[in-house]
């Protein structure tokens, strides 16, 4: 019998998103595109907000990007974050199509860089899903 996760984490079957999580597994980051126009369209929609296309190809974006904007979360807000506070969560916008942005963790080890800051994934195994984090390209590191 497996162990429940000491945290909640996203269900990599869940038909929306398994593409996604397939390609975090494979170390890179998918989104799905219009077929119609070929509109990166992140979340995952019904249909593409510019046409209203209703087909969509998932493809590869790259796993780098620009911090958006960021928090550092100072209190456990669901059980299983405990052990983790504090911690930074960060929005980056990709650079191969800064209209679809990624909400993840700011990598470990790092200071929060400025906005604007360049941004790369790291992909970390955690319970069966592969999760996306971010590190700075040019990191401060915490000492």
């Amino acid at each position: 019998m497996t162990r429940p996760p000491s945290r909640p984490l996203p269900d990599p079957d869940y038909v929306d998103f398994a593409p996604f999580w397939a390609g975090t597994a494979r170390g890179e980051l998918l989104v799905p595109a219009c077929a119609a126009c070929s509109r990166n369209v992140w979340p995952p929609r019904m249909a593409c907000p510019d046409c209203a296309g209703l087909a969509f190809d998932w493809r590869p974006l790259g796993g780098r990007g620009r911090l958006y904007s960021h928090t550092t979360i100072g209190r456990a807000m669901l059980a299983g974050f405990e052990a983790e506070v504090p911690y930074t969560v960060v929005i980056v916008a990709a650079a191969a199509d800064p209209r679809v942005r990624f909400v993840g963790r700011l990598a470990g080890g790092f200071a929060v860089p400025a906005i604007g800051a360049e941004m790369a994934a790291v992909f970390e195994p955690v319970d069966g899903v592969t999760l996306v984090y971010w590190r700075p390209v040019s990191p401060l590191t915490l000492s």
